[in-house]
């Protein structure tokens, strides 16, 4: 049912590598070399969504993809570029981002914003090795951007028999299951998808079903039968429609169950889904199963692994279920003549923490205070964060060198942890990560921290007296030796949390605009965060000190919380929070 979109690139931690320097050179002659890539490829995409006053829009992005060297396990990441190609006579323009590239991590997309329809481009991009220390040949493409559809959604769906609840909504495809009830005359089905794009392709079951016409005929068992639609849009999305179509049982039969109810917990690294119902009267004994929706099985394969303490009033599915997955279970009464007629409910499951929040690594001798705030969401609800972990390292020399060489302690249910045994003056990084009844969720933003030897200080600037100012737990940093006559310098400060933060929706673009902390030390970099809905996934954007501006595209309908915070050498500043609904 949740398809995941080609050019959507999920990796929270990966994102991480843009807060370091990039490589500033090749490796020397002579070194081995990474493959380079292949197949480099450019055009834009459109689709259809509504505006704030709900009319249908256009928006159109654009994208760059590469295939990956046959061998590719020693490379940390690509660099992607791409300029306004040489006319008439006139100069091609200047490399996009920068001469350098853009780091497109380990994948093989890259998003670009601004790109012209119709305009002619050159593109370039090449493998980077962290452990060769080198980089490929530049891979290079000439091309004029094309206009390719990624709609994959259906204008409408109708059935031959039985009305859908709740009605069709196109806009609405995710995390629903449409339901239809037939009789127990009614043994076969069609359905009529209409595609919103003529080039998209419909399919079921790997057969395809021409836009506006009839499948054909399905044959309905009694009870549940779940089918899913997929749509695939003329390039790069995938979408899927799911229906429960329940045909009724013969007359005299027992009466389904009423009042079906679920709640979802983790336990033991398992999904764990209570459920409660009232059988019909005659029904001695209760029959429940579940299966994943999107199961393509030709019968569908309807499981009781996992069912626990079932009674004649409820029961238990605690099972190594798939997180983010739809799943639909049937309960049904049971006599010495037979099992009666379902009743059918769906669920989702969710997962693992979020990152966790405000991570700070405060410099103490030969060790660093680290100290977060939990994350905004626990993952599967009704769970509660078991423990945490830190891990660090380090400070590497490349943006794309993996967290192969870190330490990582598992610290418990708390919210700060001293990491002892450090060398003084040497640059680490940190990271956090907690847990809960599946396991381990993100790993937070890196930050950084510098073990120091305290410095002698007068004895009342940390006497911590009743009338004392000063901060009780000192943060020191490696400072310059003073030169004759130049006072030595202070040590840098983290900023303070930006102000004014306010959004702007067009369509399903969230712009973010945000104003410069007033106090604190002055940042570097700004870190943006959209949190998109309730699947642990969020996008995220970083900009210099000089921009107070990011604009998140592809955002799907409902409410969304947007983070911004300032960064420098010291550290982050508070995260400012608001929220933002995309209709």
């Amino acid at each position: 049912m949740h398809k995941t979109r080609t050019w959507t690139a999920v990796a929270t931690a990966a994102l991480l590598a843009t807060l370091l320097v990039l490589p500033a050179t090749p490796a020397a002659a002579g070194s081995t070399r990474p493959d380079a890539p292949s197949n480099l490829d450019a055009l834009s995409t459109e689709h259809w969504t509504r505006d704030d006053q709900g009319e249908i829009v256009r928006l159109i992005e654009s994208h760059v993809r590469w295939d990956k060297p046959a061998y590719s396990r020693d490379i940390s990441c690509y660099y992607i570029r791409w300029r306004v190609a040489a006319k008439n006579g006139q100069s091609a323009g200047p490399w996009q981002p920068s001469e350098q590239g853009g780091i497109a991590d380990s994948y093989n997309w890259y998003d670009i914003d601004d790109l012209t329809v119709g305009e002619t481009y050159d593109f370039e991009v090449r493998s980077y090795s962290e452990s060769l220390g080198a980089y490929s040949d530049w891979v290079t493409l000439n091309k004029t951007v094309t206009l390719v559809s990624d709609d994959s959604s259906l204008k409408s769906l109708t059935l031959s028999s039985g009305t859908l609840a709740p009605a069709f909504e196109p806009e609405e495809w995710s995390d629903v299951v449409y339901t239809a009830t037939v009789a127990n005359s009614v043994s076969s089905i069609t359905f009529t998808p209409t595609a919103n794009n003529d080039n998209a392709t419909i399919t079921f079951k790997g057969t395809e079903v021409a836009s506006g016409t009839a499948s054909d005929a399905i044959s309905l068992a009694i009870g549940p039968n779940f089918f899913e639609i997929t749509v695939a849009a003329e390039y790069g999305n995938t979408r899927g429609y799911n229906l429960n179509v329940i045909r009724a049982g013969p007359a005299g039969g027992l009466a389904a169950p009423t009042g079906l109810t679920l709640e979802e917990d983790a336990v033991d690294q398992k999904h764990q889904i209570t459920l409660t119902w009232t059988l019909p009267t005659g029904a001695t004994e209760a029959v429940l199963e579940y299966r994943k929706i999107d199961d393509a099985a030709s019968v569908p394969q309807w499981s009781t692994v996992g069912v626990t303490g079932l009674t004649t009033s409820g029961g238990k599915i605690h099972a190594r279920l798939g997180h983010y997955t739809d799943y639909a279970v049937r309960v049904a009464g049971k006599n010495n003549t037979g099992t009666g007629a379902w009743a059918t409910a769906t669920f989702y499951t969710h997962g693992t923490p979020y990152w966790p929040m405000n991570v700070t690594a405060v410099s103490a001798d030969a060790s660093l205070v680290v100290s977060w705030d939990p994350p905004v969401s626990k993952g599967a609800p009704y769970t509660v964060i078991t423990g945490y972990e830190v891990r660090w390292r380090p400070l590497p020399d490349d943006p794309c060198c993996p967290w192969s060489e870190a330490q990582i302690q598992d610290v418990g249910d708390v919210v700060t942890h001293t990491i002892e045994g450090l060398t003084n003056d040497q640059v680490y990084e940190v990271q956090v990560v907690a847990s809960n009844g599946l396991g381990r969720g993100v790993w937070s933003e890196t930050v950084r921290g510098t073990p120091a030897e305290m410095m002698g200080s007068p004895p009342d600037q940390y006497s911590g007296g009743s009338g004392s100012s000063q901060e009780q737990t000192p943060q020191t940093q490696q400072q310059a030796p003073a030169t004759e006559g130049t006072a030595e310098s202070e040590p840098p400060a983290e900023p303070g949390a930006v102000l004014d933060v306010q959004t702007a929706v067009n369509g399903k673009k969230v712009t973010v605009t945000w104003s410069a902390p007033h106090d604190g030390g002055e940042p570097d970099q700004y870190v943006v965060r959209l949190k998109t809905g309730n699947k642990g996934k969020a996008k995220i954007k970083r900009v210099d000190a000089g921009t107070t501006s990011v604009t998140f595209g592809k955002v799907k309908a409902g409410m969304h919380t947007v983070y911004v915070r300032a960064k420098n050498a010291a550290g982050g500043g508070k995260w400012t929070k608001t929220q933002v609904t995309v209709p």
